[in-house]
């Protein structure tokens, strides 16, 4: 059940992300919305960044590790919280080099703070000592912190908000630490270690991931931050869609990785595909029949958004595709190279939309999900072909 737990909680603060969007989304005037929206598509780049792969190669080696794995799993974090904060500074000067407007540093500083505390405690280091008292700790707190910035919504609620919510983090990584010692300050060996384990997928997964998040900065410096924005509000979409199926996906793989003696079962991605397809074709018949309208007016003006749903759909199939058949048996090389095609699928779709209006920014998302899907799935059979 911890593992349950630890996926539940990662569900919470995520959907907690998701949950300031849409507040600010109807709340902010346009101008404020735009500023908050571009601040949230530069994090998107710099979580993609830190995370580089980290929740792929963790879980598998830390379950080897017995009296080092504290000190371990604080290597890993170190590295996630260097690298978040280097490329929001990278990010925050390339933005403004490059885009037609300039992203509000306000607004920038403010959701990175709110946004941080998530790096400290990933599910795959809390799925070892998480309970359900805390669970539900950390479900109130959160909530609390959403409260705080729904009756503030401004920047500086949200950087209080984020502040305040660190430092109960700080308590809560110790409180866990209680039970049985899961993070502990790391050495510059643990750190090493954790970046050489990293570097098995770092490259190839975080090159490929940033040039997906990029597409909201080359869609701001083609078309300026406005359209930019509303290409956010539908990857959000596309993201909190497919967060639905993460508690599931993200369980079992944690419990494999935990748990040698679990079993994967062949009929599971084959039960999440089903699911996700039936879901898909709901939403897309609520969409043509205009029942996001009572969600507020910035939705619907959401150019093709039953695209960003399909887009979910896919993504969540190729999910199922390596946690269930790739990561649990090692398979690295053919993660970097479905990785790899679609960073040149994405660069390749950047050079079409800049010189062609017919390519827009949902369609470059759709393909970008459509190319790692297919070269996952062939490489799959390829394998199964030769044995």
């Amino acid at each position: 059940m911890k593992s349950f737990y630890a996926v539940i909680g990662q569900m919470v603060l995520s959907g907690s992300n998701y949950l300031i969007f849409l507040i600010f989304t109807v709340i902010l005037s346009e101008t404020h919305f735009i500023n908050f929206s571009t601040a949230v598509a530069l994090n998107i780049l710099a979580y993609a960044v830190a995370e580089g792969g980290i929740s792929f190669v963790a879980p598998r080696e830390i379950s080897k590790k017995d009296k080092t794995k504290p000190i371990l799993s604080g290597g890993f974090i170190f590295i996630s919280i260097f690298l978040y904060f280097i490329a929001i500074t990278v990010g925050f000067n390339l933005w403004n080099f490059f885009s037609k407007d300039s992203l509000n540093i306000y607004w920038v500083v403010s959701y990175a703070f709110y946004f941080f505390p998530v790096l400290i405690i990933p599910s795959w280091l809390t799925c070892w000592s998480i309970d359900l008292t805390k669970l539900i700790v950390l479900s109130i707190v959160r909530g609390l912190s959403i409260v705080l910035v729904y009756f503030i919504p401004t920047s500086f609620g949200l950087l209080i908000s984020g502040a305040l919510f660190l430092v109960f983090i700080l308590f809560f990584v110790n409180w866990l630490n209680k039970d049985e010692p899961i993070l502990k300050t790391p050495n510059l060996k643990s750190i090493y270690v954790a970046k050489n384990m990293i570097m098995e997928v770092f490259v190839s997964k975080t090159s490929s991931y940033v040039v997906y998040s990029l597409i909201p900065l080359v869609v701001a410096s083609i078309y300026g931050n406005k359209i930019s924005s509303l290409y956010i509000i539908g990857e959000r979409i596309k993201s909190m869609y497919a967060t639905l199926f993460q508690p599931l996906i993200q369980t079992v793989y944690l419990s494999i990785n935990k748990d040698k003696k679990v079993k994967k079962s062949n009929l599971m991605p084959y039960s999440i595909a089903l699911i996700n397809v039936l879901i898909t074709m709901i939403l897309i018949f609520v969409i043509y029949n205009n029942g996001v309208s009572f969600i507020g007016e910035r939705f619907n003006s959401v150019p093709n958004l039953y695209i960003y749903i399909v887009s979910a759909c896919l993504s969540i199939l190729t999910a199922c595709l390596l946690y269930f058949k790739v990561l649990p048996t090692g398979n690295y090389k053919l993660f970097r190279i479905a990785t790899y095609f679609q960073m040149g699928v994405f660069i390749l779709l950047f050079i079409f939309m800049k010189f062609n209006d017919f390519l827009q920014p949902e369609t470059v998302l759709l393909f970008g999900e459509l190319s790692i899907l297919l070269i996952v799935f062939i490489q799959l059979l390829l394998n199964k072909i030769r044995l």
